[in-house]
């Protein structure tokens, strides 16, 4: 108190509080809902006007994902690299529960349990502007574009809110 005045205290007291506010899952959780919402929306406006072809395309960002993958993972190789780098971003940058079952030369199995898919099922908003499959076709879209980028062939299987990334090496003629 200065002067019979609340002397405000906004520096690193308020915004500490702030910051506890919010588990880091919720934090996730609102960060993820936000982004989806904005991908829906921008994915319905572009279906409209250009084609759904061109607007699951734009989605595609496979290039600067593997940009990201060598430079943030620049001592193994460029495939294992991306592996590693899709694992790490999902569960520290996402907030995604991850597990990377399988890693060889050839073949990598990573479990995720993906906030975006539980979205589509806990967001009513969502379920009213995009079907299922469509949502789905969104990430399958990213992360093929996003495999394929990094010498990899890509499926996809859901079960129970979670995907099962299955990817191979693609072969040497096509690669």
């Amino acid at each position: 108190m200065r002067n019979g005045y609340l002397a405000p205290t906004c520096s690193s007291g308020f915004s500490q509080n702030l910051r506890s506010i919010w588990p880091k899952g919720q934090k996730a959780w609102i960060r993820e809902e936000f982004l989806a919402t904005e991908q829906v929306r921008l994915f319905n406006f572009l279906s409209k006007d250009k084609g759904r072809d061109f607007a699951f395309s734009w989605f595609k960002d496979g290039a600067g994902y593997f940009l990201a993958t060598r430079a943030w993972v620049p001592f193994i190789s460029a495939p294992k690299a991306f592996i590693v780098y899709a694992c790490w971003e999902q569960a520290i940058l996402k907030g995604n529960s991850v597990t990377l079952e399988k890693m060889e030369d050839d073949e990598a199995i990573v479990r995720m349990g993906s906030i975006y898919l539980e979205l589509y099922a806990r967001a009513t908003h969502l379920r009213q502007e995009i079907s299922l499959e469509d949502y789905r076709q969104i990430l399958e879209t990213r992360w093929k574009d996003r495999a394929s980028n990094a010498g990899w062939d890509l499926r996809i299987s859901y079960k129970q809110g979670e995907c099962l990334f299955h990817f191979d090496r693609k072969s040497q003629k096509e690669a």
